[in-house]
C-alpha cells in the first residue's frame, strides 16, 4: 500500500506504523515474515499483539542480515570478508480512550553490528488515531517516530507522519494517504495506497511513494508497489 498506513493502523503491524492502532486489535495476533533479497540480504520479522487490561500490548523483533561482504584496503584490494546485521526490538501499548480516540506509545532498542564495530541506541514513538465524529469511516492518524539517543555520531531518523484513512466507506475498501517529514533532514514524503477485499478472501493492494530525497521515488514506476493478500477462515472466525 505504498507505506500508507498511519491513518488506518488496525492490526499488530501498528507496532511499526502507529502504536495507537493496537487499540483496535480485538484478539491475539501473531505475524511472521521472511524476505530473501538480492545479494544474500535476509530480512526476518515477528510481531505479537496481546490484549491486556484495557488495551493491547505489542512486541516485535526485526532482523536484517547483509550477508558476507568483501573487505577492501585503501587501494581497493581484497583483504578477506566481514558480515553486518541490524536488530531491532520494539515494545508498544495502545488503547481506546473513547469511541473516537485512541493513543499508544512504543520503545525501540535498535542494535547495529558491522564487522567488529557495534552500536546500540534507544528510541521512542508516540501515536494517536481519531475517528471523525459523524463520519467514523474517516480516520486521522499522527505518529511521532524515533525520538531518542544518538546512533554513534548520527541522530536518530526522527520523523512526524500525518495520515488519513478511509476505512469501509465502501465494503472491503481501505484507502490511506500519509505525509511524513524527517525532522533533521530536508525531506518530505507522501504515501498513497489502497486495499480491496474481494469476496472476503482476496485482497489486492496498490500504492505509490513520493519523496524529495535523491532516490528518485515518485518518478515513473520507481515509487509504485503492489501486493496480493489471501484471507482464510480458521476455527470458525478470523
Amino acid at each position: 500500500m505504498g507505506e500508507a498506513f498511519t491513518g488506518i493502523a488496525d492490526d499488530v503491524t501498528s507496532i511499526y506504523w502507529n502504536s495507537a492502532g493496537l487499540g483496535q486489535v480485538k484478539n491475539l495476533q501473531i505475524l511472521l515474515m521472511h524476505n530473501q533479497w538480492f545479494q544474500d540480504v535476509l530480512y526476518e520479522y515477528v510481531a505479537l499483539g496481546v490484549p491486556v487490561l484495557q488495551g493491547v500490548f505489542g512486541l516485535s523483533v526485526a532482523y536484517v542480515n547483509y550477508g558476507i561482504l568483501d573487505r577492501l584496503d585503501e587501494f581497493g584490494q581484497a583483504k578477506g570478508s566481514f558480515s553486518a546485521y541490524d536488530l531491532n526490538i520494539s515494545v508498544a501499548y495502545g488503547m481506546k480512550f473513547s469511541d473516537n480516540f485512541l493513543a499508544g506509545a512504543g520503545i525501540k532498542l535498535p542494535f547495529t553490528k558491522i564487522d567488529d564495530e557495534s552500536q546500540v541506541s534507544l528510541a521512542a514513538d508516540l501515536g494517536m488515531l481519531y475517528k471523525v465524529a459523524g463520519f467514523e469511516t474517516l480516520q486521522i492518524g499522527l505518529n511521532i517516530l524515533n525520538f531518542g539517543t544518538r546512533v554513534g555520531e548520527a541522530t536518530q531518523p526522527s520523523q512526524v507522519k500525518l495520515g488519513l484513512g478511509l476505512v469501509e466507506a465502501i465494503t472491503g475498501l481501505k484507502v490511506g494517504v500519509d505525509i511524513g517529514k524527517r525532522l533533521f533532514e530536508d525531506s518530505l514524503q507522501v504515501n498513497v495506497g489502497a486495499e480491496y477485499l474481494i469476496m472476503d478472501t482476496l485482497a489486492p493492494r496498490i500504492g505509490y511513494k513520493i519523496t524529495t530525497e535523491e532516490s528518485g521515488l515518485g518518478s515513473g514506476l520507481m515509487g509504485l508497489s503492489t501486493g496480493l493478500g489471501l484471507r482464510r477462515r480458521l476455527f470458525g472466525k478470523y
